[in-house]
């Protein structure tokens, strides 16, 4: 159907997974006001894996008859729906990682924050090695052919390692989505979060005052954070302002005013959002 150095296959491509998850950008946020991070999670790979299994029987050696530009275009079309079933695990997955660790944190009464993100950034790191690890094996034991550089011509595989390369790139994410559905079945724990929440901050709390600390609530907390940046950030903003006065010989107290005047009504829109 093209080759990656053709100038427009890897192109459209490109466009089309820019271009879902561009529209996902879009209609996250209100279809997760009005469905389930799991429910969300759910339908994004049934998509997804729907995306995947019809780009591997329309690329399958000998099950279509089609020519080429038509196989590329129906290739194309299980890549939108598989890049738009990509949308919520693109958006909202690390959100569903941290209610994970919150119901976690409430059933064990630890957070386990650290060994998660170590665990991620393992497979990370290691998936990647031995996908090309077996990629490699499956190419020296059947027969890769390389291509001349240079060549006019495609150098065409044979049957099986075109079903090999067929089943590498959308045949397992076909198997590996219907696992995750299935998977996510189970989590369940957007239930009772909002509870679970309350009941570790009410733990945190008690711990708190049991110390003999004193107990900010988050909120209250995050919203100091947010004044005492903001008034670093202000006088920095400031301090900038007077050296630029004083380089182009403006008023100072002039460009204050047009500065307070200006965050005065960022303030004010923020206010209203």
């Amino acid at each position: 159907i093209g080759t990656y150095n053709d100038g427009y296959t890897m192109l459209l491509f490109n466009l089309v997974g820019g271009a879902s998850l561009a529209i996902g950008a879009v209609i996250i946020n209100p279809l997760a006001k009005k469905f389930s991070k799991q429910t969300l999670m759910i339908w994004g790979f049934v998509f997804y894996a729907l995306g995947d299994l019809l780009c591997f029987i329309i690329s399958y050696p000998g099950l279509v008859s089609m020519s080429s530009k038509g196989i590329f275009v129906v290739v194309l079309v299980g890549q939108f729906i598989k890049n738009a079933g990509a949308i919520p695990c693109v958006y909202i997955w690390m959100s569903l990682v941290a209610d994970v660790l919150d119901h976690l944190e409430w059933k064990a009464g630890f957070r386990c924050d650290g060994i998660t993100v170590g665990i991620n950034s393992i497979f990370a790191l290691f998936m990647p090695i031995l996908g090309n690890a077996i990629i490699n094996l499956l190419l020296g034991n059947y027969g890769y052919i390389v291509p001349v550089e240079g060549q006019a011509t495609q150098t065409a595989q044979n049957t099986t390692l075109q079903i090999i390369f067929d089943g590498c790139a959308v045949g397992a994410e076909v198997i590996s989505s219907v696992i995750i559905v299935c998977l996510m079945l189970f989590l369940n724990v957007e239930k009772n979060l909002a509870q679970e929440q309350a009941e570790i901050q009410e733990r945190n709390k008690q711990e708190a005052l049991a110390s003999g600390g004193v107990w900010i609530a988050p909120e209250e907390k995050a919203k100091q954070e947010e004044e005492e940046f903001d008034k670093e950030t202000t006088a920095m903003e400031l301090q900038e302002l007077q050296a630029k006065c004083e380089k182009k010989h403006l008023n100072y107290d002039e460009e204050k005013a047009k500065y307070d005047a200006k965050k005065a009504k960022k303030a004010a829109k923020k206010q209203k959002q």
